[in-house]
């Protein structure tokens, strides 16, 4: 009697109570109310080394704030910067070769002598025979054929010349990059075309300016907060995934001295599998932002509500 008065009261009351992994949960009619809800990161990052060398600048300390992007630290580029220094002389080398045609223009005017020559001799034979003997005129036809052959080597060698810019563009390209990789800077994954510029905080540093650091080894480790997860469990029974997800939420926290704050957020996650509970999880994915001070509000590891909004 006493659970079926309860039932009835909350079914007057317009509120449902349902069950959601232990979280209270209650439908409004048009949304679904969700309390205990955990806030989570939704990228983080040991951003490593990409070049062994001496760390020559750290920009950065833990704590800092930054933007995706922004150099963090540098790695020491004292030969990657002599490379590049050969390779623009290598390539201003190969472009003043791929352009001379000096080779093709001699061979091309040897040919036009060595054809003179060759048919003087055969018009002198007819005015008079003999005057170049039969060697003689072998020797100038054999001349006018290495002749053609010449032309060929050398716009052979000229073809070669022009392919060699892109040999001597792709060491230059190398070069560039061998720097580039000695610059640290974060640059989150899964971004979409036009989003605003993520932004992170540094939340440790494992290595110290002036120390070596080998390839691939973790320099620091960094959370994006600017935009944060919130996740929660909801009955299989009670809402299909299909009306859940790319549903607006609102996020409410609770923060220090007891001041409330919101956020906006949409549903980017409905888990395909069911828990023994009977449950799936959804995830929100929330616009974060920061207090007076310029600290973000909302952070890892806080239980917050969450309404999902359904209609």
């Amino acid at each position: 009697m006493r659970v079926w008065i309860m039932c009835f009261v909350a079914l007057m009351m317009g509120v449902a109570p349902l069950r959601a992994g232990g979280q209270e949960t209650r439908a409004r009619g048009d949304s679904i109310f969700l309390e205990g809800c955990e806030v989570s990161l939704s990228s983080e990052v040991q951003l490593p080394a990409q070049e062994a060398g001496v760390l020559e600048k750290l920009l950065v300390k833990d704590g800092d704030q930054i933007k995706a992007g922004q150099l963090l630290a540098q790695i020491d580029a004292t030969m990657a910067n002599l490379q590049l220094n050969i390779a623009n002389a290598e390539l201003a080398v190969s472009k003043k070769q791929a352009n001379n045609e000096t080779n093709v223009k001699y061979s091309q005017a040897a040919q036009r002598v060595a054809y003179a020559e060759w048919e003087a001799a055969i018009d002198a034979n007819k005015r008079q025979p003999n005057t170049f003997p039969k060697m003689e005129v072998q020797r100038l036809v054999l001349t006018y054929q290495r002749s053609g052959f010449e032309i060929e080597q050398a716009m052979m060698d000229l073809a070669i010349a022009k392919l060699q810019v892109n040999v001597a563009q792709a060491k230059l390209d190398a070069a560039e990059e061998g720097i580039k990789r000695r610059q640290l800077s974060w640059i989150p994954e899964m971004l979409t075309e036009g989003e605003a510029s993520p932004e992170g905080v540094v939340q440790k540093l494992y290595r110290h300016q002036g120390e070596w650091v080998q390839q691939g080894e973790p320099v620091m480790h960094i959370l994006r907060a600017d935009r944060l997860w919130v996740e929660s469990f909801l009955d299989h029974t009670l809402y299909d995934r299909s009306e859940i997800l790319d549903r607006p939420v609102t996020v409410r926290a609770i923060l220090a001295g007891g001041q409330a704050e919101t956020f906006q957020g949409k549903m980017v996650l409905t888990d395909l599998m069911v828990d023994t509970k009977g449950e799936y999880k959804v995830r929100a994915e929330v616009e974060n932002r920061k207090g007076p001070r310029g600290r973000w509000l909302l952070r890892p590891g806080l239980l917050v509500e969450m309404t999902i909004g359904l209609k």
